[in-house]
């Protein structure tokens, strides 16, 4: 069986080999940049904003479970 999704945001790391900024998102991972600079951080945001914000909650979620009962 599939583990429940986890609606946490996902991580910024930093990718130590080659010093840059990483988010995975759907598995796949995104590199942002210098790790800690400020384009990095703006291109994280927009990540997270775009791609994992606009997935639906997983069945089962509390707010699904309220949009079913109206």
């Amino acid at each position: 069986m599939a583990r429940p999704k986890n609606r946490t945001a996902p991580k910024y790391r930093h990718h130590k080999p080659s010093g840059n900024a990483a988010v995975v998102i759907n598995g796949k991972f995104h590199y942002l940049g210098k790790y800690d600079s400020p384009e990095s951080r703006r291109k994280y945001r927009s990540l997270i904003a775009t791609h994992w914000l606009a997935e639906p909650d997983p069945v089962g979620s509390k707010n699904s479970a309220d949009i079913l009962n109206l």
